[in-house]
């Protein structure tokens, strides 16, 4: 999957700046494709927190999958994943942000077995708090079955498999990949930089500015004083999505869907797994400074793991990925809890001790899922708050001027829940082709506009207030 570069010319007017508000992977993927399709046009990129990726973006699992979703996410889905294998084609993504292939495999106990019901939308997983594989299994027949006292030499060596007689092979490479999400976050903001993208750090917008005539958006006041002529504006700032609407839009309309936007807490662990091994010694006695050009077969794989175990009261998911300097870290989640409070910004959220009850509950089951004897050092514990939709899916394009009091130019990209880092390519393209006004985009997504964005009457996600999935 590639993307053409678009250079201007005399005759193509050039476009008034654009304002993105939010610097996480679904703007930051905005602005990358947009220095491609568009050049010469300026964009400026505000990031409320004073450092980067503070939140979801940095602290998700970066699992990909090519066609785990429901048919309005479906083209998408294809869209992104494709662009994620190309750009680490490209780039050398393996080596930068460890880009590999996953082999996806269910765990599942003989009871929980016996009580599996069918999720009915590839979407629903998550509101009926089950396993992500569902999601898969809705539409795909197994690619293995196996069981124990089968050969299992293809699993993972960290892998504990007592007490789980049924495994499925439910993915492999050419539908599933792993990435480290930071280092991709931070390759695709540091190619936008050298392109020139400005990015303003610990900066918000105060105001917005309209053409008189027009309604339209004519300029953004900053908190720094600075104030920023631009044409439209892209929100995406995640969960803080409804908030940054209503303080720039104060006639915002109530109904507006895209105010529907909620957080769904995710704690994490992230285990040291294979330590980088030693770079053999040079000719002289000392050690190169680089390691060997050419990875391993088993290195450039990744696994992962999901389970649905009564025991656990929640469905955990694992996946191994390579970090830096080529160590291999195993990251463990899948419990969510949906009322978490908000702090103002993303770099104020303390990420949790392992004393929390959380982390113990996730330590406890690392415990079980993880090979005995393996040491199980915790790198780090995390906590992050993914946007989410009432249906559980994206909602992307322009927002009415209608919605806004009259005001025009506004778009947002939000919603993706624990499919953000997987989606974001694709997402990106998609959006910087809507702001570009390109009469035919790379996916279809007319089903995830905000016209289309259903405003849900219960709580998000249909979870009860003060429940926990």
């Amino acid at each position: 999957m590639g993307f053409r570069r678009t250079s201007n010319t005399p005759t193509q007017p050039t476009q008034p700046p654009l304002v993105i508000i939010g610097a996480g992977i679904i703007g930051t993927s905005t602005a990358y494709f947009l220095t491609h399709l568009n050049p010469a046009r300026e964009i400026h990129i505000l990031e409320s927190s004073p450092c980067l990726f503070p939140s979801s973006s940095s602290r998700a699992g970066g699992f990909l999958a090519k066609d785990w979703f429901s048919s309005s996410l479906a083209d998408l889905g294809i869209l992104s994943f494709d662009l994620h294998r190309s750009l680490a084609e490209k780039h050398l993504g393996a080596e930068k942000w460890g880009y590999a292939g996953s082999t996806g495999l269910s765990l599942v106990t003989r009871k929980t077995a016996e009580t599996l019901e069918p999720i009915a939308r590839a979407e629903d997983w998550l509101r009926h708090g089950a396993s992500r594989a569902e999601a898969a299994s809705g539409s795909h027949t197994p690619v293995e079955s196996m069981v124990n006292g089968t050969d299992l030499s293809e699993l993972p060596k960290w892998l504990s498999i007592a007490s789980r007689p049924r495994i499925e092979v439910i993915s492999q490479a050419d539908s599933t990949a792993q990435i480290d999400p930071v280092r991709f976050c931070n390759f695709l903001m540091g190619e936008c930089i050298a392109h020139g993208v400005h990015l303003h750090l610990h900066t918000t917008a105060t105001r917005v500015l309209t053409d008189p005539e027009t309604g339209n958006v004519a300029a953004v006041e900053l908190n720094t004083g600075i104030t920023i002529p631009c044409s439209q504006i892209l929100v995406t700032a995640g969960v803080w999505t409804p908030t940054v609407l209503r303080e720039l839009f104060p006639n915002i309309n109530h109904t507006c869907p895209v105010l529907n936007v909620s957080s769904l807490a995710g704690h994490s662990i992230v285990y040291r797994g294979t330590p980088a091994p030693p770079p053999p010694p040079s000719t002289d006695g000392s050690a190169l400074d680089t390691p060997p050009s050419t990875p391993s077969p088993e290195k450039l794989s990744c696994h992962a793991i999901f389970t649905t175990d009564e025991t656990a009261s929640f469905c955990p998911e694992m996946f191994s990925r390579h970090a830096a300097h080529g160590e291999t870290e195993i990251y463990l989640a899948g419990l969510n809890t949906p009322n978490l409070p908000l702090s103002p910004l993303a770099s104020e959220i303390p990420p949790p001790t392992v004393e929390d009850i959380s982390i113990q509950r996730l330590h406890s089951v690392g415990r079980q899922l993880l090979c005995e004897g393996n040491e199980l050092e915790i790198v780090k514990t995390q906590l992050c708050h993914r946007p989410v939709m009432p249906d559980g899916k994206p909602v992307m394009g322009r927002i009415p001027a209608e919605e806004l009091g009259g005001v025009g130019g506004v778009y947002t990209c939000v919603g993706h829940g624990p499919w953000g880092v997987s989606l974001g390519p694709g997402s990106g393209l998609v959006m910087a082709e809507m702001l570009e006004k390109r009469g035919r985009l790379s996916a279809e997504v007319v089903l995830l506009s905000v016209e289309h964005a259903l405003v849900g009457q219960e709580s998000p996600l249909g979870i009860p207030v003060g429940g926990e999935i």
